[in-house]
């Protein structure tokens, strides 16, 4: 688990605690904070892709190039290619877990918060 991951967890347990707890502000806080590591996340997302491509395109011309005929460069740039194609899927499905977890805890936010909105009109 990567220490996005473990920051993430956390504030999904402080934002259901303050949800428990009817402290909205706190929960807004929260809810900022998982969006800040979504966005991060994402920002590694766009760089993985980049480097699997630069890998891809690197291996594509290396082949090209008639090198492909050297069997142990050969291997080790497939070798990369299969990293970093492994390396940019796990950091976007982290980033697809993270969205999907945002858009649950933004709805059950704006639940309490028009639950406790109906519950102030009435005492008024």
């Amino acid at each position: 688990m990567t220490s996005a991951e473990r920051e993430f967890n956390k504030s999904v347990r402080r934002l259901d605690m303050y949800l428990e707890d009817g402290n909205m502000v706190s929960a807004d806080i929260e809810l900022k904070s998982m969006r800040r590591v979504y966005d991060e996340m994402k920002k590694l997302e766009s760089h993985s892709v980049t480097f699997w491509l630069f890998v891809t395109a690197a291996l594509v011309v290396y082949i090209g190039m008639g090198w492909g005929k050297y069997e142990i460069p050969t291997m080790l740039m497939t070798g990369l290619e299969a990293i970093s194609f492994a390396l940019m899927t796990y950091v976007s499905n982290i980033v697809d877990n993270f969205i999907d977890n945002i858009e649950y805890w933004e709805d059950k936010y704006n639940l309490h918060k028009e639950v406790n909105r109906r519950v102030d009109n009435s005492i008024n």
